[in-house]
């Protein structure tokens, strides 16, 4: 084995220890307990665990899943976090090595998965873990680590925060609310700082199609269960508009078909208008629609262009041209 294999090793153990520290802030944050001196403990019979109950992950699957003392199921989250963790500084070790680089990414990722686990759970984003990402994010770039200037990362910063302010208030003549919460906006500064104003563009539209994928069955159930047929039908003709648009796209746009194309992205045009207005008719009339945290999806596009750089934009380009 090489020495560059065991450091990999090494960074991915020692994302297995950060990522059980980061379940303990997350958790104890949402809390309001105090997550740095006072030991780990089952948060059902409030035992205090022994070091072989707190290795990450194996302690969880030696104990079956379930607390030594009271029995009671351990929360998957606790593993699945912590193995997420492993993988996330195990890539970041193995694409940029052993460097200051890569503790910055280290201490982003860290603090974004942290921000993900409480927006997943109670909609809540702390300012203790999203404004830090923004300092950092300038830091990084002051000290030349990333791949933009200074003025570009404090530019992005503030660009992220706005676009996602102005579209966040744009949501209230339908919802009656806010679209995203303010911790959204902030995570989209701490993104922008990073990576810069270029980066904000594939990170903004694959976070917008990860909401879109993870968040439309919750809709739909949501629909269905207040019996409003007409706006699920909707949301099902703006997905056959997406096949439609493909069909179009790779099968029919040629020189001689060009006529049944252009007649087709009508059609299509038509479907999307007609079925966008009765799905937001529809959520402006039911009262108990509920919006979804989109903390996560923006994160998990953070991480994604961590890894894939430039290459996002590239595929979104060739995917949607």
């Amino acid at each position: 084995m090489t020495l560059e294999l065991y450091l990999n090793i090494f960074a991915a153990i020692i994302g297995l220890c950060i990522g059980s520290f980061l379940n303990v802030v997350a958790l104890r944050q949402l809390k309001g307990e105090e997550f740095v001196l006072k030991a780990s403990h089952c948060p059902k019979c409030n035992k205090f665990l022994k070091w072989y109950d707190n290795i990450p992950v194996l302690s969880y699957l030696f104990l079956g899943g379930k607390c030594r003392f009271c029995k009671e199921k351990i929360s998957i989250q606790y593993p699945l976090v912590e193995a997420s963790t492993s993988v996330v500084f195990a890539l970041l070790f193995f694409f940029f090595g052993l460097s200051f680089k890569t503790l910055f990414l280290m201490i982003l990722s860290s603090l974004m998965i942290v921000m993900c686990i409480t927006d997943i759970k109670e909609q809540a984003v702390f300012d203790a873990n999203s404004y830090p990402v923004i300092i950092l994010g300038i830091l990084y770039n002051a000290l030349n680590l990333g791949d933009i200037s200074l003025l570009n990362s404090c530019m992005a910063a503030a660009a992220g925060f706005v676009f996602f302010e102005i579209v966040a208030r744009s949501g209230k003549p339908f919802f009656g609310e806010r679209i995203f919460g303010e911790g959204d906006s902030v995570i989209a500064s701490g993104l922008g700082a990073f990576f810069g104003l270029k980066a904000l563009i594939p990170i903004i539209i694959v976070s917008f199609i990860i909401q879109v994928l993870a968040g439309m069955p919750v809709v739909v159930k949501n629909m269905l269960k207040e019996k409003d047929y007409k706006s699920v039908t909707a949301i099902f003709a703006l997905f056959f508009c997406i096949i439609l648009a493909f069909i179009n796209k790779y099968i029919i746009r040629h020189e001689e078909l060009i006529y049944y194309s252009l007649g087709l992205s009508g059609l299509t045009m038509i479907i999307a208008i007609i079925s966008t207005v009765i799905i937001l008719k529809g959520i402006k009339e039911r009262q108990s629609f509920t919006l979804l945290p989109f903390g996560p999806a923006l994160i998990i596009s953070g991480l994604l262009y961590m890894f894939a750089g430039s290459n996002l934009l590239s595929c979104l380009i060739k995917l949607f041209t």
